[in-house]
């Protein structure tokens, strides 16, 4: 966590030195995204899909179902 005094100083300075420091932050996210990216480059897993049957074929027409319910 980032102490109370760091940020008191951080807000009393330039704003070229606060860009600067802005600008290694991302600098710095961006390498450890990278660094998280070819962590996760492992081969997909393999899935099988499971069909299943409901047991008979719905006709869902809106109209009726609309009408029943007054709309």
């Amino acid at each position: 966590m980032i102490a109370q005094e760091t940020i008191r100083q951080l807000t009393n300075i330039s704003v070229t030195e606060r860009l600067y420091l802005i600008q290694i932050l991302l600098d710095s996210l961006k390498q450890d995204i990278k660094d998280t990216d070819i962590d996760n480059n492992s081969p997909p897993k393999e899935f099988a899909i499971r069909t299943f049957n409901l047991g008979q074929d719905i006709d869902a027409d809106r109209d009726i179902i609309y009408a029943e319910r007054g709309f």
